[in-house]
């Protein structure tokens, strides 16, 4: 017998075997990737993203209580101070996912066109309540925008893997989540206005075709609304730092910092 007839007969004589072989190397490789990415993105949290985020949770429920303080406990109020409590009440002591929640609740937030401005003018400060606001993600200085970039960035891959064949099963069974939120744009008095609507319809990107159901539904309105055709190619532009490829390194950011501590 030729070597090509015996490999042959070795390969299908023992397919099944070679078959259990093959899957589980390709799921060991999946959690490999998954465990870099977690990795990668918690890093961003430990070394920016928590403190950051913390402080801005804490910075919202400040102006909340000052604005009980002043008007105390109307029902026009308190109903608003309420439904943003909602939004912010797991995030302080929350995981990742409840911090990044709580960032998407807040910079979503906009007071009910039933609160009257002119009877409660300090209420406007909850509009203007923001997490990642414009002017930070425009700056390096912090690191912060890289930071959420670069987070967004891993999320994004390690939700493809986490929502694929077979990992969609097995996540949970070694361990990892099933999905990691990734933050949704920065506050924007634009945006709100125009898109309110859209926002409320898709509250978290979690995945691919997540990101395609924002990119069709922004697509429709454009159709519709000719005269916001600019601002929908803003929002298209803001959501396409998700997919963005790390340009930096996170750890130079830090050390630079150290070496300028009256930066």
């Amino acid at each position: 017998m030729t070597i090509s007839g015996r490999l042959s007969n070795l390969i299908f004589g023992n397919f099944i075997p070679i078959l259990i072989v093959i899957g589980i190397l390709y799921i060991a490789s999946q959690i490999k990737k998954m465990g870099d990415y977690r990795k990668e993105l918690q890093k961003r949290f430990d070394q920016v993203l928590t403190e950051y985020l913390n402080k801005k949770i804490n910075n919202a429920k400040d102006v909340m209580n000052s604005i009980l303080e002043e008007y105390g406990r109307e029902d026009a109020v308190s109903t608003e101070i309420n439904r943003l409590m909602v939004a912010i009440e797991k995030g302080a002591s929350g995981d990742i996912n409840d911090k990044v929640v709580t960032s998407n609740s807040i910079n979503k937030f906009r007071l009910s066109k039933q609160v009257d401005l002119e009877k409660y003018p300090s209420m406007a400060k909850l509009n203007d309540i923001g997490v990642f606001n414009e002017s930070e993600m425009t700056s390096l200085d912090n690191g912060v925008a890289l930071a959420r970039k670069e987070y967004n960035t891993y999320a994004f891959r390690y939700n493809q893997i986490a929502s694929g064949f077979p990992m969609q099963y097995l996540a949970r069974f070694f361990g990892f989540k099933s999905h990691y939120v990734i933050f949704g744009n920065p506050k924007s008095i634009s945006y709100h206005a125009n898109y309110e609507a859209l926002e409320n319809g898709e509250e978290e990107i979690n995945s691919l075709s997540s990101l395609n159901r924002v990119k069709e539904s922004v697509e429709a309105v454009a159709k519709e609304q000719e005269e916001v055709q600019e601002q929908v190619k803003e929002v298209e532009i803001e959501h396409s730092d998700v997919i963005l490829k790390p340009t930096q390194d996170l750890n130079n950011l830090s050390e630079n910092k150290n070496a300028n501590p009256s930066d």
